[in-house]
């Protein structure tokens, strides 16, 4: 009977941290919205109801160039901007209900909570929960699709569980609809993984693919993902009278930097001050991991690897785009998708500390002073750049004095307004806006 009190006595703390902690994210976030392309698509919606009730036959020629999850999303925010911080909102607890489908509810609510308290200590609730921005929906997606994939098919179970039956095949379907490119990056790293773990199976030690993983991938995974380009595919030939999404492809070829730009870009994707992925997630992902540590549970080796390679190549795909952090964001946000992808994969992930397929022990078990000595530096650093927001009289003043630091930022907002209708798509090949993004990489964001 005590242990039974005790249980219910801890799962009851579980809920109060998670429900708390949620609160002060639905806080945080509600102080500004973020429009990002929210004015580009929000009227996708009425476009395409128009098009349906009209007799005319020409493509959706009203709609925006963004993908089909855009339209869902436009119907659903029904053209009020404050919906949508609800939508992204309750897309941060998909992961805790899917992570209580596969292991209960004891494990969901603690690690759950871990998980959104980890969130505070990061941009996202500021800048992309009260937003047009759909890079937190993405990731939610992404993470469950991987996480989902690896771990059916690095195992050395023979009967694979239900619910990641389920949840590969909704994630696979659902994923096309945000971003065609996605699937090929995680399907590009999850091949290289299979590759290397029949070939060096010493490099990762997990368990290789079975033919029933083989099998129950094939089945739940890669035919939804299919059904899913395909869907999506139809709705850029209803828009454009072809299946690609020419808008992007012609933005693609005609403004990709040459490679030493992109190699300054990728660097830069990493190690900018203003937003780069360490200054952005450290802090967020070394807490979620030691507390999950502290609750005796650690994410699988071979969820991470595909995450980590995923991320990596998305910083390469990004480094051949034209803005490599999005035109016009707080920090690196078209790195956020995979990146919190990993997080919630790592979520879904968990295992019990024995487990010899987890990942983080050595770190963590060897936690030596050098190791201190690197971490808080780096923490401090997050810490401030996660203040900003907060120490400036608005969240909206923070980002502008991020995105327009110095001379050459405001040169090229100058010319964006007199020289770049004669340049077209060159504008963003030009040294003018090239200046513009290494003074932005290089500046150390200060409170305004």
């Amino acid at each position: 009977m005590s242990g039974n009190r005790l249980s219910g006595l801890k799962n009851w703390i579980y809920s109060s941290i998670l429900i708390f902690t949620f609160i002060i994210i639905l806080i945080i976030s509600s102080k500004e919205f973020y429009p990002a392309d929210y004015n580009e698509w929000h009227k996708d919606w009425g476009a395409f109801i128009n098009y349906i009730y009209s007799s005319s036959p020409i493509p959706f020629t009203a709609l925006s160039k963004f993908t089909l999850a855009y339209l869902f999303n436009s119907f659903l925010s029904d053209q009020n901007a404050r919906n949508l911080a609800w939508v992204n909102s309750i897309f941060l607890f998909i992961p805790i209900l899917c992570l209580a489908l596969i292991h209960g509810w004891r494990l969901a609510l603690s690690a759950g909570g871990v998980f959104i308290f980890a969130l505070i200590f990061s941009p996202i609730p500021v800048y992309y929960l009260y937003s047009g921005a759909l890079e937190v929906q993405s990731g939610v997606l992404i993470g469950i699709f991987m996480s989902t994939l690896a771990m059916l098919m690095f195992s050395d179970k023979k009967d694979q569980p239900k619910p990641l039956l389920l949840l590969l095949s909704l994630s696979g379907f659902i994923l096309p609809t945000y971003k065609d490119t996605v699937v090929i990056v995680i399907v590009f790293g999850f091949l290289f993984l299979v590759f290397i773990n029949l070939f060096i199976q010493s490099f990762f030690k997990f368990p290789g693919p079975t033919k029933e993983s083989i099998i129950a991938v094939i089945k739940y995974g890669a035919l939804p993902t299919l059904l899913g380009i395909i869907l999506s595919a139809s709705y850029n030939m209803a828009k454009y009278g072809v299946y690609l999404p020419v808008v992007y492809l012609i933005e693609s070829r005609e403004t990709s930097p040459d490679i030493y730009k992109s190699v300054e870009f990728f660097i830069g994707s990493i190690f900018s001050p203003n937003g780069g992925i360490i200054i952005f997630w450290f802090l967020s992902l070394f807490i979620m991991i030691g507390g999950w540590r502290m609750l005796g549970f650690s994410p699988r080796k071979s969820v991470v690897s595909l995450g980590v390679t995923c991320v990596m190549l998305t910083l390469f795909g990004l480094a051949k785009w034209w803005a490599p952090f999005g035109w016009d964001s707080w920090g690196n946000r078209l790195a956020i998708p995979s990146i919190f992808g990993l997080m919630v994969g790592m979520l879904l992930s968990l295992e019990p500390l024995q487990s010899k397929n987890t990942f983080t022990n050595k770190f963590f078990n060897k936690l030596k002073p050098y190791k201190l000595i690197l971490i808080c530096p780096v923490a401090i650093v997050c810490i401030y750049y996660l203040s900003v927001p907060y120490l400036s009289t608005s969240f909206s003043n923070a980002m502008q004095a991020s995105l327009n630091p110095g001379p050459a930022c405001q040169n090229m907002y100058r010319a964006l307004q007199n020289e770049a209708s004669n340049m077209g798509l060159g504008f963003w090949k030009s040294d003018i806006y090239y200046n513009c993004v290494r003074e932005r990489m290089l500046h150390f964001p200060r409170p305004k």
